[in-house]
């Protein structure tokens, strides 16, 4: 325990230098084994990367396969600080992928394709640090091609990764988007400055591709010069991935354009659809909500159960695991999950357009059957009760104007 307490020291800061001492003769093997690799983390927490290495190599030459493991796993958890870390941190990958190479025809990686696989996941880590747009090039190219589900998982969970880093680093972002299309997409797509959207509509001019059609038609708005061209390209898209995405957006700009029946009509129609895929079924019942003209418009369309719940977070702010959890959290968890919620852009619109003495008096005129229904509607179990308007309409269509799009 002592000797892993120094392990921890080094990581308040690069450079502590607390390495574990090494242990007298006559102790347990498992004991001296636990205190190399004991020092080897030290040293690789100190930043002193060529002993870690040095290190690691020693723990792997008793042919275990977790010390075979063991520099491609430290190295790809290291913290790359800046340009010089950078290049220590290349020098030392090349020398890891020449050792990859050298012991992957190994009988014993053969016998354990789990040592291999979890050996190329570290060095492709490590290729995500040093040399962040060939790591795009190859990442991407790979979860665009056809794989096992287990395969795809762990290659989305790097190319996630990847993404992480590259949006803390705005020259490696840069290089990435230049070399990788797929990159460049996801960073236009969630991008909200003006230049993403003149950088979406000028992507697709020249790729014609679905994809960027999607990207160019969620950026612009119904002034957008663009935007009549874009919603011919849309309209005649059929039966794509990108299908209920464009629908969503030619539904928003019916909106913003003034044709409110139009956008409700397409969104009841896109609503149907998306039966389920609840995540992007409540986008569209959220927009939806921003279009209601009555009370029970408004009130059916935003209620509705969450796509995802997820919490049960530790006083450190990290995610806890499932057997870190308490039975109450388990219990909380579980009823959030099937609990009936209001989205925010309804909660909004009820604060900001209509009055309490309104909602009273629709309450009590509201059957209980009537709520029922609505609850029942709002899972997808029932149809609507018949809307009462209550003279909203106007507040309510003038609040939609304000709040759409909602997505």
């Amino acid at each position: 325990m002592r000797g892993q307490d120094y392990v921890f020291e080094n990581c308040f800061g690069a450079g502590s230098g607390f390495i574990p001492p090494e242990v007298g003769p006559g102790v347990d093997p498992l004991i001296r084994a636990d205190r190399a690799y004991q020092r080897a983390a030290a040293l690789f927490y100190s930043s002193r990367y060529r002993e870690a290495a040095a290190a690691f190599q020693r723990i792997a030459a008793d042919a275990s396969p977790r010390g075979r493991a063991g520099v491609s796993t430290k190295l790809a958890a290291a913290p790359v600080g800046g340009s010089h870390e950078s290049t220590r941190l290349a020098a030392i990958f090349g020398e890891a992928q020449a050792s990859g190479r050298r012991a992957s025809p190994c009988r014993r990686w053969r016998r354990a394709p789990e040592v291999r696989d979890a050996a190329r996941w570290m060095l492709a880590r490590i290729l995500m640090r040093t040399k962040p747009a060939e790591a795009a090039t190859l990442l991407s190219g790979r979860l665009l091609s056809p794989l096992r589900a287990e395969a795809r998982a762990a290659e989305l969970r790097l190319f996630t990764q990847l993404l992480d880093n590259l949006a803390a680093d705005p020259s490696a972002l840069a290089e990435a988007r230049a070399a990788d299309e797929l990159v460049d997409w996801i960073f236009t797509f969630q991008g909200e400055e003006a230049a993403d959207a003149e950088h979406a509509v000028e992507r697709w001019r020249e790729e014609r591709s679905v994809a960027w059609l999607v990207a160019a038609l969620s950026k612009v708005t119904a002034e957008d010069p663009a935007a009549v061209e874009l919603l011919e390209a849309a309209a005649l898209v059929q039966g794509s991935p990108g299908s209920p995405t464009l629908e969503l957006h030619r539904a928003r700009l019916a909106a913003e354009s003034g044709a409110r029946d139009v956008a409700r009509g397409a969104i009841d129609a896109l609503v149907e659809q998306l039966r389920g895929l609840p995540s992007a079924r409540n986008r569209a019942l959220g927009m939806r909500a921003t279009l209601a003209d009555s009370a029970d418009d408004l009130l059916f369309y935003g209620a509705r159960p969450p796509a995802l719940v997820t919490y049960a977070f530790g006083f450190d702010g990290r995610a806890l695991h499932a057997w870190e959890r308490s039975e109450e959290q388990i219990a909380a968890l579980e009823k959030e999950r099937t609990a009936i919620q209001w989205g925010l852009e309804t909660v909004e619109l009820l604060n900001e357009s209509v009055t309490v003495d309104a909602l009273a008096a629709h309450a009590r005129r509201a059957r209980p059957a009537g709520a029922a229904a609505h609850r029942a509607a709002a899972r997808g179990l029932g149809p609507r009760s018949a809307a009462r308007p209550l003279g909203l309409g106007a507040a309510l269509d003038a609040a939609g104007r304000r709040s759409c799009p909602c997505a």
